[in-house]
């Protein structure tokens, strides 16, 4: 059971910072002309828990530009995934 405790939170740890490294890769290619990431491989990273990586890496992109901020699917697989965050946290402290 410790192992869960270290390695879920380490896991997570790192496929935000992946998340949000592969946001910011696509967006400074895509301002370069170079090919881009995938949108289907940048989504798996946010189902398989970068939601909030990616949300810290767009968001001062689309303030910047005045569009709509997140897709509500994104947003729901975001607050899915902080829920069950929470609820780990809650379970296990």
């Amino acid at each position: 059971m410790p192992s869960l405790i270290y390695g879920i939170p380490a896991f997570l740890l790192i496929i935000n910072l992946a998340t949000g490294a592969a946001f910011v890769l696509e967006r400074h290619a895509s301002a370069d002309g170079r090919p881009r990431i995938s949108p289907g491989l940048l989504m798996l990273c946010v189902a398989l828990g970068g939601g909030l990586g990616m949300v810290v890496a767009i968001l001062p992109v689309l303030n910047d530009e005045g569009r709509q901020p997140l897709s509500p699917v994104i947003l729901t697989i975001v607050g899915l995934q902080v829920g069950v965050a929470a609820g780990f946290l809650a379970f296990f402290l």
